[in-house]
């Protein structure tokens, strides 16, 4: 059952999705925008994340989770942008994908597990997880919980 930490603003917001992914058979984890974000990624391990873009353009905002993300991990991470924001974003996103909201949960699902598809199989991949373990073939790093 892969594991998926979505990152939201508001969990009244994003419930619904959570429940949706849960019963295509995913493992959820729903958590607020905080400084805990980073630690909670290495003592949960999850696959993929899901980050509910805000407005912010800012490193302060989730554009900046996202970049905090990534430059700690090879974490792939979906961004789901309002689609009244979407003029908004640049090519500089740095998400692996991204799904305009309001969004069809089968197509997201989809997203994930073509996204998953390619991170997780062995043969020709750059990253490698299992569990906590992660091994990035392109710089040769392994980690495990972050570390």
């Amino acid at each position: 059952m892969p594991r998926l930490l979505i990152i939201t603003q508001d969990n009244e917001t994003l419930t619904g999705l959570h429940d949706g992914l849960v019963e295509r058979g995913f493992s959820c984890l729903l958590t607020l925008y905080d400084a805990g974000v980073t630690e909670l990624i290495t003592t949960e391990a999850p696959e993929l994340v899901l980050v509910e873009m805000d407005d912010n353009p800012s490193e302060s905002g989730s554009r900046g989770l996202i970049q905090s993300i990534k430059k700690d991990s090879s974490l792939p991470i979906i961004a789901l942008i309002n689609r009244k924001s979407l003029a908004g974003i640049d090519g500089y996103l740095q998400a692996d994908d991204f799904l305009t909201t309001p969004f069809d949960i089968t197509e997201l699902a989809l997203r994930i597990n073509q996204i998953l598809h390619r991170t997780l199989s062995a043969d020709g991949s750059e990253v490698i997880r299992s569990g906590p373990m992660v091994i990035d073939m392109i710089s040769c790093d392994v980690t495990i919980y972050g570390k």
